[in-house]
């Protein structure tokens, strides 16, 4: 049923986040930020100004879910302490524009 998809999903996932920590030899660490809810649609605000209209458009790009929003390598050894590669993840997801609630961080661990 519907947990050996999921289960095969994560598998496909891990395997992402496995070769991204391949990146970072000394410090193996990769993760992924999977979207898994709807992101809204791009919101308009209007404003008027000495009878001009200003209006804003703030775009999310589309993403389908399960897809990869995010992705990170260990970078503490270069960046600081706390750079870690969920936090990398979890940076790159915003920089996306893809911040929201339904997503899964899927992360390795240093095996040593």
């Amino acid at each position: 049923g519907n947990s050996k998809r999921e289960a095969s999903m994560d598998a496909v996932y891990m395997q992402r986040a496995i070769e991204l920590g391949k990146r970072c030899p000394d410090f193996p660490f990769g993760a992924v930020v999977v979207r898994w809810g709807h992101i809204l649609p791009p919101t308009s605000t209007t404003s008027s100004k000495d009878s001009e209209q200003l209006t804003t458009t703030t775009a999310t790009p589309p993403t389908q879910q399960g897809e990869i929003v995010g992705e990170g390598v260990n970078d503490s050894a270069l960046s600081g302490p706390i750079w870690h590669g969920e936090m990398v993840a979890i940076n790159d997801t915003s920089k996306r524009g893809m911040v929201h609630p339904l997503t899964t961080l899927h992360t390795t661990h240093n095996a040593h």
